[in-house]
Order: structure tokens, then sequence, then C-alpha cells
């Protein structure tokens, strides 16, 4: 890059306008930058605040499952020691012969005493003959019934008050089963196992659906609405009948709201491996579903893979998910804008963004202000610096100011060896003009005079007054020729164009020229020109005005 290219690009800078624009765009893109850098922090805050308090409640949902999980396999293993080594008792054995006796019935039910166990309900054996996979042709079917009847002693004397599960039940192949919550009054032991028969929970432990032989969850809709874990009770690979666990909605949702500590924190949602909402924790349950089914499509994508929680935006809603450990399911929070301007980084957002407004205003209304005072400024400097190097009356440099580009300019022409020509120019009798028609046609005078001059130069050329009536022209790259040429035609000018001095007044007047050029002198600088240029004008001025002097010999008049 040339040194003229660096001092073009620095120059730009030299403008006030562009330092200001630049300076302001320079605040205003880091103030945007630092906003975006402080918006990134707080949404990364906001998500991980979202993910971890979803994180609590399915943790502590998962606690409360778990533990009812860890229950229901006790009560297998014990189910699973009666079996191998059943007891016979005098309460034992009068509950079998109670059992033989009733066996044909309906409708029947045994227990080892009146106030210690639960009662053992059960059906007829016509009814389990008509209905597989209900079977009693099994030689071990007398100790699986007295299993049973010690599983409802452990049964009733749990305390479930404050536990997670409503209920606990066991169904057996052979036609009977037990729960902890009393039998729907009215309800016949046929027109239950209808219903049991039917049950997800009992279908989906059958041998060759749940092959893995683990807990199965699967919804409850009778005799509780909500979620069931169960497992099947098998021994010498014999499937003798399902152990479960009933959950019901309203513990669910109970302990959803108890567990969301501020009503800004959204709603919670329970789903199950199907993506079926099962509860929760809104007060009211809106009329429309949570969820689209596009939208729905889009949370099973991103659950898709092995990640445990994560979060999505849907619109102006702000959706984290969270998977269970103990149950096949997932945990759903929706948060709404208006919640989460509500909540605690909600509040800080509002202030931050407040802040930023106004921190904007004030930079834009001092970015304003600032250009005023700059273009004012310049403004004042651009008439400062005018009456500084131009004359007032004339418009042309002054004899300061022509004397410094005059001095610069003859620098530059000698470095690139082109020639430069000098014009030095006198009004003629510029004082009888004075005396006879005033000073303020003297001006006159001198204005049009400034104007014939400036009309007749290139651009390149540099024009002053240098003394009350003198003036000055500086010709770079014109030869003393073209210089006589240009000094002719201002001459022609001013001598042909009368100057209006009232309605009534015209005048006409001259001006004498001496002309010289560097060409003529090796080695000279602009005085020793402007000598030689002056010297001609006085020429010219002894031997008849109106003339343009260019060389040695007497000078030319081609005007009188």
């Amino acid at each position: 890059m040339s040194d003229r290219s660096i001092r073009q690009i620095l120059g730009r800078f030299k403008n006030p306008l562009r330092v200001v624009h630049c300076c302001f765009s320079a605040v205003l893109v880091l103030s945007l930058m630092l906003a975006w850098r402080v918006a990134v922090v707080l949404e990364q805050a906001y998500v991980a605040e979202q993910v971890s308090s979803l994180e609590e409640v399915a943790s502590a949902l998962d606690r409360q499952f778990q533990h009812s999980v860890d229950n229901l396999l006790f009560y297998r293993n014990t189910m699973h020691y009666a079996l191998q080594s059943p007891s016979s008792t005098d309460k034992t054995r009068l509950a079998i012969e109670q059992f033989a006796e009733r066996r044909s019935a309906p409708d029947w039910s045994v227990r080892l005493a009146q106030r210690r166990g639960l009662p053992v309900y059960g059906t007829s054996d016509d009814f389990v003959t008509r209905h597989p996979p209900l079977s009693r042709d099994i030689p071990e079917l007398n100790n699986e019934l007295t299993a049973a009847l010690e599983l409802s002693y452990i049964l009733q004397l749990a305390d479930y008050s404050q536990d997670f599960q409503r209920r606990i039940f066991y169904v057996s192949r052979a036609g009977y089963y037990l729960a902890t919550t009393p039998v729907p009054s009215g309800n016949r032991s046929e027109y239950l196992f209808g219903k049991i028969l039917n049950a997800p929970w009992f279908e989906g432990n059958k041998e060759h659906i749940n092959r893995a032989r683990a807990v199965v969850w699967t919804d409850s809709v009778y005799p509780l609405h909500g979620v069931a874990a169960s497992v099947p009770l098998d021994l010498n690979h014999y499937w003798y009948g399902v152990l479960g666990i009933d959950f019901s909605l309203d513990a669910i949702h109970a302990f959803l709201l108890d567990n969301i500590q501020d009503k800004n924190e959204g709603t919670v949602l329970l789903y199950n491996r199907a993506f079926r909402q099962i509860a929760s924790s809104a007060f009211f349950p809106p009329q429309a579903p949570w969820f689209s089914a596009g939208q729905i499509a889009r949370l099973q994508q991103a659950m898709d893979g092995n990640l445990m929680e994560g979060s999505l935006r849907m619109g102006t809603r702000f959706v984290t998910w969270a998977r269970l450990n103990s149950y096949d399911g997932v945990l759903v929070r929706v948060h709404t804008l208006h919640e989460g301007l509500r909540g605690g980084l909600g509040s800080i957002s509002r202030i931050l963004l407040m802040l930023g407004i106004l921190c904007s205003l004030v930079l834009l209304l001092s970015w304003y202000v600032m250009l005023r005072l700059v273009k004012s400024m310049m403004k004042l400097q651009g008439a400062l610096s005018w009456r500084a190097n131009f004359d007032a009356l004339t418009r042309l440099y002054n004899r300061g100011a022509f004397y410094d580009l005059a001095n610069r300019q003859m620098e530059i022409c000698r470095n690139q060896h082109q020639p430069l020509s000098v014009i030095q120019m006198d009004l003629d009798h510029f004082k009888w003009i004075n005396d006879t028609y005033g000073h303020n046609t003297g001006d006159k005078v001198l204005a049009h005079t400034g104007a014939m001059i400036l009309s007749a130069l290139r651009s390149a050329d540099i024009s002053g007054r240098v003394g009350g009536e003198e003036f000055c022209i500086l010709l770079p790259g014109a030869t003393l020729a073209d210089a006589r040429m240009v000094a002719e035609r201002i001459r022609q000018r001013l001598r042909n164009k009368a100057l209006l001095i009232d309605a009534k007044t015209t005048i006409h007047f001259t001006a004498s020229f001496g002309v010289s050029c560097s060409t003529e002198l090796e080695s000279a600088d602009f005085t020793q020109l402007q000598i030689r240029a002056d010297e001609r004008l006085y020429y010219a001025k002894v031997h008849g005005r109106d003339q343009v002097c260019a060389g040695e010999m007497p000078p030319t008049n081609n005007g009188d």
C-alpha cells in the first residue's frame, strides 16, 4: 500500500463526523454484544433452573414409586417362600376345608381368622373352567391358597396411610384374589374376574408377553383410576398369578402439588410410555389438550435416545422433561412466558431489559447531541477557516494562504518536473475609481475582478489577492505561452465587460499583467518567479497599462 493510500485512509478518520459515528457505532455494537451475552447467560440459567427443578420432582416421584416397587418385590419373595415351605396349622387346614366346600359357589370367601388377615375372595370351578388362563388343575392348589392367606397377615399389619400406593392385591389363576381395600359392595367375584381378565396388568404378565418376568407398568381402570405396577408370581416354571399395586390419580396429583413450591413454576404433567397423560399438578385442567399431535411428535423425537432430561421451546412455552427410573414414563413441565416473567429470573430479566432500553435511549440521545455539536463546531470551524484563508470581498485566497499554497505547489511541480507559471495582476487607475465613485464602487470592482479571475481558471489553478488591487495567479503545469493566453483572456473579459454601479451609471476598467514561468529560471523558487512577474507587471504599467507582459520585449497592447 502506497503512502498516499495510507494518508487517504487516515484522512477519512480526521473527519469529526466519521469519528463520532465510528465511536458511537462501536459503543452501540459492544452494548448489543453485551446485551446478547447477558441474554444468553440468563437463558442458560433459566434452562438449568427449569431442568434442575423438574429433576427434583422426578427424583421425589421416583423414590415413591421405587419404595412401592420394593414392597411389591418383597411380597413376591414372601409368596415364593410360603409356596416352597407351606405352613400347616389348624387355621390353615380349616381354611382349606372351607375352600373345598365353597369352591363350586359363584361367589365365596375364606380367611384365617375373623380379626386377623384379609379375606380371600373367589369364584366357582365352572367359571374357572370356562375362562382360561384360569385353572385349578395343579397339585399345589392348597399350598398357593395357604401362601395367599399368610400374605394377607402381612398386608393387614402394614400401615399404608403414609405410603404412596392406594391398593395392593394378589390375583391367582386359580380363581381367587385378595386386596388391601374393601371390594365395592354389590360386586360378585365373577363380575370382578371378568374385569380382571381384561385388565392390562393381567394381560401384560402372561408368559409370552412378560418374558423377563419383571415389573410391568400399566393403566389401572377398576376399581381405581390411575397407574398399576405388577409382577408375575412364578415357581418351578408355573405361573400362579399376579401381584400388583395401584396408584390413584388423586394421590399422584396431590404429590405433584406438594412438590410445586411456587405457582409460577409452571405445570408438571406425568405421561406414560405411550405419551398419554396420567396426572398433572394443575388445579383446573385446561379445556384443550396441553399439546397438539405435532407438538407431541416433537417431544417424542426429542426424547429418542439415552437422554434422561431435556428441554425445547414451543411458541411462548418452555417445556422441560425428565425420565423416571422406576416408572416407565416421563415427567413434563410446561412453563408459560407469563409464569417465566413473574419468576425470579423473569424479574431480573425485566429489570435488565428496562435498563438496556434506558441506556440505549441515552446512548442514541448522546449520539444525536454529539452530532449536533460536532456539526455546529465544523460549521464554525469552516467559517473561521474560510475567513482565515480567503478574502471576503473577492472570494480569492488572502495573501498568507496564497503564499503557503504557492510554495507547496512549487515543490510539487519541481518534484514532478512540471512547469509552473505565475501571473501578477494589478488594476489600472484603481485609486481614481475610489476617489471618483467612492470606496463602495471600489469594492464592487474588486469583487467583479475576483469573479472574472475564477471564471477564467482551471480547478487546479490558484488565485489570490496579495495587495489592495493586486492579484496573483498560479498555474501548475502551464508554460509561459499558456500563462500569457490565460492572462490575455482575463484582460479581455475585464476590458469588455462594463460594471453596473447604479441604475444610471456603468464603468469600464482595465488591468495590467506580468507573466513568468519556472522554465525561464533554473532552480527558481516561487519568490523569484513572482519577482520576475512583478517586474514585467511594472513594465506593462509604465508602457501604457491594459497590457500583458510575458517576456523581455516591449509589451503588446491588444486593446487600444
